[in-house]
């Protein structure tokens, strides 16, 4: 605000330099500016914005995917000063930021909550923190059309998506031969409102509706009833936005995974 903007430069350097740095400000000029004449003015940006970048009331809250040291440090240490804040897991966070798609457990849950959720590049947020201002998110999107191409999905177009409870009802058995730890899988099946069944759970006693997420050495270990799947399954899963046996990874159909 210019309140905010005259007494901040006031007290340094009397009239004459608050109205210069005044129309620095203005005109998007110089670091003091940004740093000394803005400060008000950012915050109340960044915390004005909506999740999806529309004003509104929603606070912004980044979760980031696959950056490099610097830029989440970067991105840490910035968000204050733009109103935003870092988000503590894919239920609560409003933009997902990466430079390339990469499945990881946070996509993967966050896919579950739909259009809920803003997917943009880790720059929109490197580059709203540089200028000192929340920037349209819609200017940075992701753009990966190998990843795309290999997952066989549009980012764009699933994230449109309402928000799905595709595991809903399902329940599922987690193996250590699966090529994810328990930990992420239960957090991406249960974010697409599934369940993992406890880990004390015998194999044995795995009801042929329960869903096993193993690999393909290990199916003689389960009941030849039960469909086994693989993290390849699961993550098609959750991009394609259906449950099918001839998604890539199902190893086994069975009376849960058909079709």
């Amino acid at each position: 605000s210019a309140a905010t903007t005259t007494e901040a430069v006031g007290k340094k350097g009397g009239p004459a330099a608050s109205a210069a740095t005044t129309t620095e400000a203005a005109n998007l000029g110089g670091k003091r500016a940004s740093d000394a004449g803005s400060k008000g003015r950012k915050e109340d940006a960044g915390g004005l914005l909506s999740p999806r970048g529309a004003s509104g009331t929603g606070k912004i809250k980044v979760l980031i995917v696959g950056a490099e040291d610097k830029e989440k440090h970067a991105i840490e240490a910035g968000v204050s000063r733009l109103g935003w804040s870092m988000a503590a897991g894919p239920a609560d966070c409003t933009h997902l930021l990466m430079h390339k798609i990469k499945t990881s457990e946070k996509l993967l849950a966050t896919l579950s909550r739909g259009k809920e959720v803003t997917y943009c590049d880790i720059n929109w947020a490197l580059e709203s923190i540089r200028q000192g201002k929340t920037l349209a998110s819609s200017e940075f999107p992701v753009k990966d059309p190998e990843g795309e191409k290999k997952l066989g999905f549009s980012l764009a177009a699933r994230s449109q998506k309402e928000s799905s409870q595709l595991f809903q009802g399902k329940s599922f058995f987690w193996d250590k031969g699966f090529a994810m730890d328990r930990e992420k899988a239960t957090l991406v099946i249960t974010a697409a409102g599934g369940v993992v069944v406890p880990a004390t759970t015998s194999t044995k006693r795995v009801s042929e509706d329960t869903i096993i997420l193993s690999k393909l050495e290990s199916l003689k270990e389960f009941p030849k009833k039960c469909p086994v799947v693989s993290a390849a399954w699961l993550r098609e899963c959750i991009c394609k936005c259906s449950v099918k046996s001839t998604h890539q990874g199902c190893l086994r159909q069975g009376p849960s995974v058909k079709g």
